[in-house]
């Protein structure tokens, strides 16, 4: 099993969802802040490939904020 990066909502509205469509598939996302928490190198590859199902898309990209 994988190990878990626990994330964590803040400030996040139900306004926060946006919905695409690409190629004839609805896709969902969502703005908004969240705090991942975990392993260091694992967040850091989330921070590289993105989360979620459509990444090779584009989606699911992550902006750290310090």
């Amino acid at each position: 099993m994988p190990p878990d990066i626990p994330l964590e909502l803040h400030n996040v509205k139900g306004s926060d969802m946006k919905v695409v469509y690409y190629k004839d598939t609805v896709i969902k996302g969502w703005l908004g802040k969240y705090m991942l928490t975990g392993d260091l190198q694992l967040i850091r590859l989330v921070f590289s490939v993105g989360i979620g199902a459509k990444n090779s898309q584009g989606f699911g990209m992550l902006e750290p904020v310090i």
